[in-house]
Order: structure tokens, then sequence, then C-alpha cells
């Protein structure tokens, strides 16, 4: 933790994270910068393949109605 001074608004104290601290240490930042590129991406990959699944679950549901409203109402004359 460290704390500098800002002559608007007083003391500002900055907290860093352990696992960030840590991280940065020991590791060189070429690996921490490949590491959260890594995250980012698997990030981005699990929210396009839940958008998919929602996107064939509603294409199911549709196709569900559209076969019931086909065959299984009767039409009135």
């Amino acid at each position: 933790m460290s704390t500098s001074y800002d002559k608007k608004q007083g003391p500002i104290v900055q907290v860093v994270c352990g696992r960030c601290l840590s991280s940065t240490r020991t590791r060189r930042p070429m690996e921490w910068k490949r590491e959260i590129a890594r995250s980012a991406l698997s990030l981005a990959r699990s929210a396009q393949v839940e958008r998919n699944n929602e996107s064939c679950f509603f294409v199911r549901a549709a196709g569900v109605h559209r076969f019931i409203k086909r065959y299984h109402v009767k039409k009135r004359h």
C-alpha cells in the first residue's frame, strides 16, 4: 500500500492486490501480459459459446412452435 497526496483531494491511498503484486514480482512483464491476454481471450470465447447456446435454444424453440402450430392445431374451415 502506498500513499500520495493530491492538493484538491487530500491523501490518496493506492492498494494493490496480493496476487497482482506477486505475479509482477516473480514473473517478467511479457509473461504476465501474455497471461492477461490469455484470460481475456478465454473470457471472450466463453461469452461467445454462451451466446451460441442461447441462439440454438431460441432456434429450437421456434422450430418446435412451428411444428406444433403446423401439425397439432386443427384449422377451422
